[in-house]
């Protein structure tokens, strides 16, 4: 088995200055609509409590993942990270169907707003959204739960900038429908947006194959190896957003003794060509592998070294 950590940005801080951050909008913004009586910005300090809990989410899973495996949990807690990233999407995904609601109701409705103190107010929180946002910009192209928070702060600097956008048109023409219209826009191009982490993080807590891992690519390259006759129960799982896991039974002639060879030549084959941490190998002969049928094999078996031509 080999095993790569590669994890050298300090999350723990990030997260602390993203919280701390929005700790401090959200209390500034709830002051602000409690004294303007502005049910808009009440609504969004509410909003961003969420968001708070969010990064939260996410910061505890890339700490149990830091949690070493015993006895009881073998892969540790690393799986945290494919939940956090689950759930962070459901709540975006609930929470834009939830501010959709609250704009269609609105139409029609005459609001009386202060659109000055409402632009200066979403005007802080777009720069407090982005801040959190470039955070987590870099790690988020490589590891799907701090994607889910990036997700959640880019979103929020969307909404208060549609905010923004909607009280300074409203300054030249009070249009009742411009608030809600803007938080509809803004509510599909986040749901466009948070659908993959939605759909890419479901995929993998039901153990499936990492999107940037090709399984016939991998059984191909298995294949070719000289020593190699046959391969079967192939499998490839996330064991979290930034570790692979992949185990597979070798089928070799009975004859050839260099087994451990063959091992390490595989596992750093696995390692550096598709980016897989966690290999296990099973060795087999040929007349074992046929027994496969009546054991637990759970993958079709490749056909034999130069039987394939």
């Amino acid at each position: 088995m080999t095993h790569q950590h590669t994890h050298t940005t300090n999350y723990g801080r990030l997260f602390g200055i993203g919280i701390a951050l929005n700790i401090g909008y959200v209390l500034l913004e709830f002051s602000f609509g409690w004294h303007i009586n502005s049910l808009a910005l009440l609504a969004d300090a509410a909003h961003n409590v969420g968001d708070v809990a969010g990064l939260l989410l996410a910061w505890i899973a890339v700490a149990m993942g830091n949690i070493k495996a015993n006895q009881h949990h073998t892969f540790a807690w690393k799986k945290a990270s494919i939940l956090a990233s689950f759930f962070n999407a459901a709540i975006l995904l609930l929470g834009m169907g939830a501010l959709a609601w609250e704009a269609i109701s609105r139409f029609g409705q005459v609001n009386n707003v202060q659109p000055e103190t409402i632009i200066w107010v979403a005007g802080v929180g777009v720069i407090i959204n982005a801040i959190t946002a470039a955070l987590f910009l870099k790690g988020s192209q490589s590891d799907l739960n701090i994607k889910g928070a990036f997700l959640h702060m880019a979103a929020d600097a969307l909404v208060s900038l549609g905010v923004v956008i909607s009280g300074i048109i409203y300054i030249f023409w009070p249009l009742s429908w411009l608030d809600p219209m803007m938080s509809l826009i803004i509510a599909t191009v986040v749901v466009l947006s948070t659908w993959s982490l939605f759909k890419r993080s479901t995929h993998l807590l039901f153990e499936g194959v990492p999107d940037d891992i090709d399984p016939k690519s991998v059984s191909d390259a298995l294949i070719a190896h000289p020593q190699v006759r046959q391969i079967h129960d192939l499998h490839i799982w996330a064991m979290s957003t930034t570790e692979n896991s992949l185990s597979v039974h070798i089928v070799i002639d009975q004859s050839d003794n260099n087994s451990f060879e063959l091992l390490k030549e595989i596992e750093e084959l696995i390692s550096h060509q598709f980016k897989i941490s966690h290999v296990t190998i099973q060795i087999e002969s040929l007349g074992f592998a046929e027994q496969c049928s009546s054991l637990s094999c759970t993958f079709d078996p490749q056909p034999l070294s130069g039987q394939n031509a």
